[in-house]
């Protein structure tokens, strides 16, 4: 049985053990500031003697606070699984100097088990890979990424999506309410033609899907057409080039 800690039992902490508190494989404590975040949900508090015996530690603090976070007795088998935004490998090996360093790129969805989660590290075994992405994949899908770089391009996409994804969603509803819907037929309405529309995704291409909804001629056809006319592809690549510039600012 590998023990694992979560440090850090924000919205983060908290999705990563709702979705390993059912694995058999997995002794899981942890430690916040707020230790009645652990009770709440029975996970019993991390002691010195476990965190001098993890196996894996997930690093779910904020990266202002890494500056100031100490583990005195950590065992060098340990990997720390970091989720820290902007924090490079470099600077946490600093931190972590005789244990091996993953970072990972979840999104909000990992709340109800249905995120994506890139991750990536070095020197790591095939077994360990292995765990990790068992790890991973409770929370929903795992993507191991060829480097640290592509991080910041799953950022962009599913990291920084559900946020922009709800924000259209929103667009939408608001254009139902124009349309003559009350705002909770508009909320289902947007939001089942969203569920509806990634079940249909998963079975085939997006273009694909985008060709068998628009009839020639048809309302659809004129609602894309239009779409394409006010550049809309072009308008989502400036704004994921926008995301990046931040991305990049922020590690300076």
């Amino acid at each position: 049985m590998k023990k694992l800690i979560i440090i850090g039992f924000g919205n983060m902490g908290q999705a990563f053990y709702q979705g390993l508190k059912s694995k058999p494989n997995f002794e899981i404590t942890g430690q916040d500031k707020n230790p009645e975040k652990l009770t709440t949900v029975g996970l019993k508090t991390a002691t010195e003697a476990d965190l001098g015996e993890a196996d894996y530690l997930i690093l779910a603090i904020k990266p202002q606070g890494l500056a100031d976070f100490e583990i005195s007795n950590l065992s060098p088998k340990t990997i720390v699984i970091s989720i820290l935004a902007g924090t490079s490998l470099e600077q946490l090996s600093n931190k972590f100097k005789n244990n091996k360093i993953v970072r990972c790129m979840p999104n909000l969805a990992i709340k109800n088990l249905n995120g994506v989660t890139g991750w990536y590290g070095i020197n790591l075994t095939k077994d360990e890979q292995d765990t990790l992405n068992s790890i991973f994949e409770c929370l929903g899908t795992s993507i191991p990424l060829k480097s640290e770089v592509m991080l910041d391009s799953l950022t962009l996409i599913s990291g920084s999506g559900p946020g922009y994804i709800a924000y259209i969603a929103n667009l939408l509803e608001r254009e139902a309410v124009s349309l003559g819907f009350s705002d909770s037929e508009a909320k289902i309405i947007t939001t089942q033609t969203l569920v509806g529309t990634t079940t249909l995704l998963q079975q085939q291409s997006s273009v694909s899907l985008v060709n068998q909804v628009s009839s020639k001629n048809g309302v659809t056809e004129a609602i894309t057409n239009s779409l394409a006319q006010a550049q809309l592809p072009e308008i989502m690549h400036q704004a994921l080039e926008s995301g990046l510039k931040k991305i990049n600012d922020l590690k300076k």
